[in-house]
């Protein structure tokens, strides 16, 4: 591979912090917390000129810090953007700017209309307690008889607000609170957080037996959803708790689940949003659980409605698993989908979609817009 050299120049806008060090944390170092060292923060609209040398010929992603992801490089507003994006291709000379630091500004940014639903609801079939959150519509409090389409999403924590969030590139969250409160239809979501660590979530997450997780309990997880959390949603919010007004979406292992959820219930979810489904984790046995649903239930299945994105940058190797391809994976299961179940099919695939929060923040607004679309027909 060619490497060549590369001449950054940062700005920062602020003094703030002066004398600080600054650390490069991307794909140089494979996402490390502790980072590159940079050099020292300088005064009040200055630069610090570094020179990287044997930079790799490829996209080049990195974000600044002060150490770590509670101290990194933001907008004004504590906004944690796009990491900092670029093709090398030869010798390069780049210039980016610090206009704020995140630890600055308030960490939690979560509107007033997310509220703690239970911050240990108990699942029977789990055995097991998790945080729920609950997003009413501004409309809401203003209303005793108007009644709201409900969305269940996966992995609580990740969105709403960036505070309880952790991701490989930092703190980052879906940012659903924001596009509702945007939005020209209001819906209730209820946000369930997965257990926390990452043998957790596959434990919660995954229906089938699948490598490093031989006793999955992701069925027992819907069970819950349906026959617990959904009833006690239904009796104490004002809910639209019909079929046609019930949806569930859900990313990467929840995005697998959130598929499965569809499968499995029909009778339960009209609408599934399945944001970088694992399915390369799950070895084609979705396909043989598609093969064995009863023609009963294919009937509820042609009156679902499926929103699947992807991104064909996720396309990677994993250890010693088979490469993956999710924008052919996507498309296949589309098609599987419609041909099989002949179900309603929307599919998604961003050229430049990595596998992560940030890209399924841009794609959120498109498919709640889309599932208001399928309640509306």
């Amino acid at each position: 591979m060619n490497v060549f050299d590369l001449e950054l120049n940062i700005r920062f806008e602020s003094a703030a912090h002066a004398g600080d060090a600054v650390y490069l944390t991307g794909s140089l170092n494979h996402w490390q917390q502790d980072g590159m060292l940079l050099g020292n923060i300088p005064g009040e609209q200055q630069e610090l000129n570094v020179l990287l040398k044997n930079v790799p010929e490829d996209l080049l992603e990195f974000r600044l810090s002060r150490g770590g992801w509670s101290a990194i490089s933001c907008l004004p507003d504590g906004t944690l953007p796009a990491p900092f994006t670029f093709n090398i291709n030869g010798n390069t000379k780049l210039q980016v700017t610090v206009a704020a630091w995140s630890d600055d500004v308030p960490l939690s940014r979560v509107t007033k209309q997310v509220h703690w639903l239970s911050e240990a609801f108990f699942f029977p079939e789990l055995d097991a307690h998790r945080k729920v959150w609950v997003y009413l519509p501004r409309s809401y409090m203003y209303s005793e008889t108007k009644r709201y389409p409900v969305l269940y999403m996966h992995d609580g924590q990740h969105l709403f607000d960036e505070a309880p969030a952790a991701g490989r590139k930092g703190r980052v969250a879906w940012q659903v609170d924001q596009v509702l409160n945007h939005a020209a239809d209001e819906a209730i979501v209820v946000a369930i957080a997965h257990g926390g660590e990452e043998p957790d979530r596959l434990h919660d997450y995954v229906v089938h037996p699948v490598a490093g997780m031989p006793e999955p309990s992701g069925r027992e997880y819907l069970k819950d959803i349906i026959n617990t959390l959904k009833p006690y949603v239904d009796a104490h919010y004002r809910t639209r708790s019909d079929w046609q007004h019930t949806a569930m979406a859900g990313s990467s292992l929840g995005g697998l689940l959130t598929l499965y959820a569809g499968l499995m219930h029909p009778g339960h979810f009209a609408c599934l949003g399945i944001f970088s489904p694992s399915l390369w984790l799950d070895n084609r046995q979705v396909h043989t659980f598609i093969d064995t649903i009863p023609a009963t239930e294919q009937e509820w299945q042609q009156t679902q409605s499926y929103y699947l994105y992807g991104g064909s940058l996720e396309n990677r190797k994993i250890k010693a698993l088979a490469p993956v391809a999710m924008d052919k994976d996507i498309e296949h299961i589309a098609g599987v989908l419609c041909d099989s179940l002949k179900a309603n099919v929307m599919s998604n695939i961003n050229p430049v979609g990595k596998h992560g929060v940030l890209y399924w923040q841009q794609a959120f607004p498109y498919f709640y817009e889309w599932w208001w679309q399928q309640m509306n027909k």
